[in-house]
């Protein structure tokens, strides 16, 4: 399951970067292959007024829900801190089929949310995704190092919570 589903969300980046034409992945989600694998198209460029989806990141969730999110590129395949919001669809059943799009992470006017990355908890079963929220990696100024947490196995997702505060210095010496 954890195989076909890294497959999923590597197709769907594969599919994102190509830049030919697309079937919405809300039209047509399974595709069974001439190897036999059948496969599911999980972001699809065009769907939930994206123009572009990368940067996807996958866990099975302590349920054994898939869970998977990505970057929602609104204007254009550009980086931080371009509108970008973090997304996420998960599947009960092995990747067959995906929830809707739900907004983990939104762009203000700090900037875009971005390259989002998933951890869970295995005691808690809590769900964190990490993800820079402002600047990108290319500015002079940091992003801030954000995450929201799932509660209940990735079908919503908590306020976002910045922790530059906890792990950045502003103190010129570099003191904590």
């Amino acid at each position: 399951m954890i195989r076909k589903a890294i497959m999923t969300g590597a197709a769907a980046l594969v599919l994102t970067a190509a830049g030919g034409s697309y079937v919405s992945a809300q039209q047509v989600h399974n595709e069974t292959w001439a190897d036999g694998v059948e496969r599911s198209l999980v972001y699809c460029p065009g769907d939930f007024d994206s123009k572009f989806y990368r940067i996807p990141a996958i866990v099975t969730a302590k349920d054994g829900s898939i869970v998977t999110v990505a970057d929602k590129r609104i204007e254009h395949n550009g980086d931080l801190p371009a509108k970008i919001d973090v997304v996420s669809r998960r599947s009960t059943d092995g990747g067959r089929t995906w929830s809707p799009y739900v907004v983990v992470a939104a762009h203000d006017e700090i900037g875009g949310c971005g390259d989002p990355a998933l951890v869970v908890d295995e005691k808690t079963g809590q769900i964190f995704c990490i993800f820079t929220h402002g600047n990108g990696l290319w500015q002079k100024e940091p992003g801030h190092i954000s995450f929201c947490v799932s509660k209940d196995n990735g079908r919503t997702w908590g306020k976002m919570t910045d922790i530059n505060p906890q792990i950045l210095t502003t103190d010129p010496a570099g003191k904590q």
